[in-house]
This record gives C-alpha cells, structure tokens and sequence, in this order.
C-alpha cells in the first residue's frame, strides 16, 4: 500500500524486512516431500519467528506482542507477501485461541499464552463435527461433569494441523441434548490425554491438513472450562468473527498475491484478448482485500465494527480467490499439469476449499443479510 507512514511505521517496517531478508529460505514450499516435513519446518519456524520477536505482533504488550496498529498489521501483510514468508504452524493458537484466552480465560489459562508465543505450544480448534459444520448449534460431542472431572465423548472433524498439536481448544455440550447454543461451553483439552485418537484426512491436493479426532471416556480438569457453564457460545460467535474477519483475510491476501503473480507471468498477452481486462480486474480485487481489511482492523481498534462486516470480508477474498483459481486455469491451461508441478495444482485446489472452510459462502451470504443489511429471515428464530 502507497502510505505515509510515520516513524515508528516505518521503523516497523524495516525492522520486519531485515527479519524476512537474513531468515526466509527461498524454495521453501517445493522443499519438503511430505506433510510431516512440511510441518516440521513450519513449527521450527515458529521458533524463528519468536526468536525475532515477530511471532505475535497483533498481540497487546501487555502479553508481550507488539500490539501493531491497523497500518502496522497492512505493512506486515504485505511484507510477508513480498518475501513469500511461511504463516507458521502454530496460526490458530496465537489467532483463535489466544484472543479467547486473554478475553476469557482464568490466571492459570493464561499461562499458555507464553508457551503459545514461543512455539511450545502448538493449539488446535475442536468446534465442527459430522453433522455439525456451519451450523455448530447442532454439535453432540458432549462434557459431562464426574466429580473433579468433565467426561468428554464425541467426534470432531476438520479439525486444522491437530496431529502436530499439543492442545485443543474445544466446543462442547455441556447442557441438554436439545440446548442448542444455551447448552454450549468451551473446554481446554491437552491431546495426549488417554481416549483421544486423531485420524489424518487426505485432501484433494494430496495433504493431510485435517483430521478427525475423537474422544472416547475422556477426563479433563472442570477448571479446564474457559468461562461459564452453558456460556460458550457468545464466545464461539467472537472465534468465528475472528476466524473470517480481517487477520483470516490478510493471511489469505498473502497466498492470492503469490498466485496473481505466477498467473501473470504464464499469461500470453498476444493469445488472449481479455488479459488486460482479467488481469485488471484480479488486481484490483485482491489490493481490494487490503484495503477491506485494514479498514476493518482499524474500526476494531475504535470498537466500531458492525456485526456482519468480517462475513462481507471473509465472501469477497474467499470468492476472489475462487476467481483467480479459474483464471490461472485459463491461462495456464495444460501447463498447469505439465510445468505447474504439485505447488501449482495445490493452489488451484486451495482456492476451491476456502468458499467452504471457516463458513461457507452461502453462510456468509446469510450473515449478512441478516446481520449487516438487517434483512428479515425466514426461520422464527436465530440462537
């Protein structure tokens, strides 16, 4: 973005580009043969990353981030772009579960947060089950208190880089089996607890991303409950909120500039009449998502966010996503297959999953109607 930026935005910056140029290894993503590898390096990463002091810099001093403003964020995206930085391994930890935590959690559940920063704690996201995706109101994995003790059954699903992790953070049902949202809490559960099994996914781009987990007669401390008994969903709702809102959509930013690049630089101008205007039109819509999501970050910072407003973002990168996908098809054609190699068929496959993943599109579609334009709704009543 072409700001003026003050001195200590400047300073910022420079700072993080001396980081990026002395620690990013060019080729990392076509350097390791499998997921395993790949997740290795990226939680070494995290290390790198805080070792730098750069592992949490959207966090408040007061928990030892940076506590970057909204220009300060924008710059970080954009140099991690630049430099085609790794994301790290450990993202829902310190953008999901950490937010929670200082928000909700006890003394003792925030200690974690320290383990989180420096990449000893790798931390998961237990929330969509089976039969329970977008509409989480439906879960049945359930907590029932024994004594000291919360007993948890049930199955999760689509639950992100859970066999690297060391915790989950996870939606449960503590209430009746009818509650729906008033029947939901939130429980910390560490995965090497006896009775959990964690069962990889392979997904159409060949990556083991996901996995199930499940949970069979397992007992976690009843001080592992983040907030109150029943109250959880007030605080899934701020989760999803942060899940699709501005930090979800820089992190995406930073993939659909690298693709619009390798797009552009497969384009023959002299074959297509409509590059210029396809070309354009996937440029303006990707600076587009910066500028969106800067815009955000800064009304979060003023508490001036309407509610709906990280579903309108979460549609347009996701969906400009979805287009770049087709146009790098197009233009690329069977050299997507012949000289694209697996990272050049992965992209195109990502750029399909993240109309579905965090809330589908058609969701986000509702969501706003409903929140953002204060259209009337069909059902009686929404939790």
């Amino acid at each position: 973005m072409r700001l003026q930026l003050t001195p200590a935005q400047r300073a910022f910056q420079q700072d993080l580009r001396a980081f990026y140029e002395r620690e990013v290894q060019p080729g990392w993503r076509t350097r390791y043969k499998t997921f395993e590898e790949l997740g290795a390096y990226l939680l070494d990463w995290e290390k790198v990353l805080y070792r730098g002091n750069w592992s949490v810099p959207t966090w408040p001093a007061e928990f030892d981030g940076r506590g970057a403003d909204a220009i300060e964020r924008a710059i970080f995206t954009e140099e991690t772009a630049r430099f085609d930085a790794p994301e790290g391994l450990n993202r829902l930890g310190k953008r999901l579960v950490a937010p929670v935590l200082m928000r909700h959690g006890t003394d003792a559940q925030r200690s974690h947060l320290a383990r989180i920063r420096s990449g000893e704690e790798v931390w998961c996201q237990g929330f969509s089950e089976p039969n329970a995706g977008s509409d989480l109101v439906n879960i049945r994995t359930a907590a029932v208190r024994d004594g000291s003790d919360w007993v948890i059954n049930g199955r999760k699903i689509w639950t992100s880089f859970a066999q690297f992790a060391d915790w989950v953070m996870l939606l449960v049902r503590t209430g009746a089996a009818d509650s729906r949202a008033e029947g939901i809490s939130i429980i910390l559960v560490s995965l090497d607890t006896p009775g959990i099994e964690i069962s990889p996914i392979q997904t159409i781009a060949g990556r083991s991303e996901f996995n199930e987990v499940s949970f069979d007669d397992v007992r976690v401390p009843l001080e592992n409950l983040v907030g109150a008994e029943n109250g959880g969903w007030p605080i899934v709702r701020s989760v999803l909120q942060d899940e699709r809102g501005a930090e979800f959509c820089l992190a995406r930013y930073t993939d659909i500039r690298r693709i619009f690049e390798d797009v552009t630089s497969y384009a023959k101008t002299d074959a297509d009449r409509s590059y210029p205007g396809r070309i354009g039109a996937d440029y303006a819509r990707i600076y587009t998502i910066q500028l969106l999501a800067s815009d955000l970050l800064d009304r979060g910072q003023r508490d001036a966010t309407p509610e709906g407003l990280e579903s309108m973002l979460k549609l347009y990168t996701t969906e400009t996503w979805r287009s770049l996908g087709d146009d790098q098809v197009h233009y690329w054609a069977h050299d997507l297959f012949e000289r694209g190699g697996k990272e050049g068929l992965e992209d195109y496959y990502e750029s399909r999953h993240y109309t579905i993943s965090a809330g589908t599109s058609e969701i986000q579609r509702n969501l706003i109607a409903g929140r953002l334009l204060q259209l009337p709704s069909s059902r009686r009543s929404a939790p």
